[in-house]
């Protein structure tokens, strides 16, 4: 095998210290995305109540692993012969300033499932956050549950009569 000569080792040396430095400098003019979580809702079409802990964490703040808001709230039960009516609610008191937001969420006891704002492209300004458990009203044993992250809808009110 034939050994590279000093000169083709400094230009290749050089290079990848370049890519390396435009890099850092590439990701240093980016900012995190930002948002406003305007609400965080429970859907619960499960025959049992259940509880939810939420835990949001400011990543921008001087302490970014001290939550900024921690709940836990029960939410009742789906009444399976009310038709098109489920149990569910929202979480009130959520932070209201524009930020780069990692949220906790936690059914019952189970594993924690995250919501990091910073791995959406295109993030809105304002965002909901929604908790669905179950998806049938005859679940045996513990009910599915998912998160979904989307944009409110236009809250404006047309007043004039």
């Amino acid at each position: 095998m034939e050994m590279p000569d000093r000169r083709r080792v400094l230009q290749s040396t050089g290079a990848g210290a370049l890519a390396l430095i435009s890099g850092c400098s590439a990701f240093a003019n980016s900012s995190p995305p930002e948002a406003i979580i305007s609400g965080v809702y429970v859907t619960n079409h499960h025959e049992e109540p259940h509880t939810v802990h939420l835990l949001i964490f400011d990543q921008e703040s001087e302490e970014p692993m001290e939550p900024v808001y921690f709940r836990s709230k029960t939410f009742g039960a789906n009444d399976p012969d009310a038709k098109f009516q489920v149990g569910g609610g929202l979480f009130e008191g959520l932070p209201t300033e524009p930020s780069n937001y990692h949220v906790e969420i936690r059914l019952d006891g189970r594993e924690w499932d995250t919501v990091d704002v910073s791995y959406y492209d295109n993030l809105p300004d304002r965002i909901n956050i929604g908790i669905t458990i179950g998806y049938t009203f005859k679940e045996t044993g513990p009910p599915a549950w998912k998160v979904t992250v989307s944009e409110p809808k236009d809250e404006t009110t047309d007043t004039d009569t």
